[in-house]
């Protein structure tokens, strides 16, 4: 019985789709346990070609396009054509574990969730700075199957829903999330928020794994502060946070605390430990503020313009 639809979204990354795709065609189980949508969106380079290449040479692979511009567009055009019960997401910057189609399967059958995650492991391609640490391109936090709380939400790499449950939901925003270049987060974690807040629980399992691809600039420590930021500008649209003065000035005295906090926290690592250096200080002191700047900056944006429709219908 076909369980998975692994939906795969791409955008002018040919060379490392074709890697993902190949890392499907080599799967532990038979070709007739899941099928391959690839979402091209939009592409400029050879994604077309790289797509319709492995759907004609395995069945199981199809690939359509999505011309409306957005990561949030292309998933859910993957909703629209998938087949099975079940729809997976996977990166297509990363490649799926031999054995990942075997698990995704195995967790569906224990039924004991409709939304879970697994782990994303650093992939070399391109080397990696003696600074740079493997926990950076990793969110392998538990060791056993478990339901996460909190800030914790199933990772947007490598992600099941059942299908109708998605669909229910309407799927993800398209206000959220990548589009073409620009960087930003939050279409996953915004849909299973509101899953969450009626009762649906996120699973996690440690043993489901795709190896992410950790890209040149990731390895610089600015991408720690953009992303950062990026996090901490969409928190305000996912979560709905409160935007009030007080509110923000709390944010502010936060991310001001934490840096001081951690500036005592690390400095004496910085001084005596040979294997830290001084791009761990400056993400580890810095990379939170970054964070809840962004959130006031965002804040104060959508203040402006909650401001600019009020007078708007009063005119």
């Amino acid at each position: 019985m076909n369980l998975l639809s692994i939906i795969i979204c791409t955008y002018n990354r040919s060379e490392l789709l074709a890697s993902c795709l190949e890392s499907l065609t080599t799967q532990n189980v038979s070709a007739h346990n899941f099928e391959v949508v690839v979402v091209n969106n939009n592409s400029s380079d050879d994604t077309t070609a790289v797509a319709l290449g492995f759907a004609g040479k395995f069945p199981h692979f199809i690939a359509v396009d999505e011309p409306r511009q957005g990561l949030s567009h292309a998933r859910n055009k993957g909703i629209e054509v998938a087949k099975n019960e079940w729809v997976v997401y996977l990166d297509d910057d990363a490649k799926a574990a031999p054995d990942f189609v075997a698990r995704a399967n195995w967790m569906i059958r224990q039924g004991r969730y409709k939304v879970f995650g697994g782990i994303f492991l650093p992939w070399y391609k391109y080397g990696r700075p003696v600074w740079f640490k493997d926990a950076y391109a990793s969110n392998k936090k538990y060791s056993k199957i478990c339901t996460l709380h909190g800030d914790d939400y199933a990772c947007g790499g490598i992600m099941a829903f059942e299908k109708s449950l998605l669909k229910q939901y309407s799927g993800f925003d398209p206000a959220l999330g990548m589009s073409g270049t620009r960087v930003a987060y939050g279409e996953e974690t915004e849909v299973q928020y509101r899953m969450r807040k009626d009762g649906i629980e996120i699973g996690y399992d440690p043993e489901w794994v795709i190896y992410h691809l950790v890209a040149p600039y990731k390895l610089k420590v600015e991408w720690f502060f953009k992303a950062g930021f990026a996090w901490g500008r969409d928190r305000i649209l996912v979560y709905k946070d409160r935007t009030n003065v007080f509110y923000l000035f709390l944010v502010l005295l936060t991310a001001f605390g934490l840096s001081f906090v951690n500036a005592l926290r690390y400095t004496p690592k910085l001084l005596f430990d040979r294997n830290y250096y001084i791009e761990n200080w400056l993400i580890d002191v810095f990379r939170k503020f970054a964070k809840r700047i962004g959130t006031i900056y965002t804040a104060l944006l959508e203040n402006s313009r909650a401001k600019d429709i009020w007078l708007k219908e009063r005119e």
